[in-house]
């Protein structure tokens, strides 16, 4: 049972570092204003995420469900 506790400690840490490189990405492009990072290179990140969030938006109930789901992974942590 150690291993199974050691694999989700792990994938909380990576899950909670990406979503964090996100906010620090999307955060970049907003105040550069432009989706041409310097460091990065091309990545318009607020457009794929509003993509994201356009299909959640017309998939109905099913959209509601995958938000409600994502939703319930991190607050329970909290």
């Amino acid at each position: 049972m150690n291993y199974l506790k050691l694999v989700q400690k792990w994938a909380v840490n990576l899950t909670e570092s990406l979503l964090s490189l996100i906010i620090l990405f999307v955060l970049v492009e907003l105040l550069l204003g432009q989706p041409n990072i310097p460091f990065i290179g091309n990545l318009n990140l607020v457009a794929i995420l509003s993509n994201v969030l356009n299909n959640i938006a017309t998939s109905g109930a099913a959209g509601i469900v995958f938000v409600w789901v994502l939703y319930s992974i991190y607050s329970k942590k909290n």
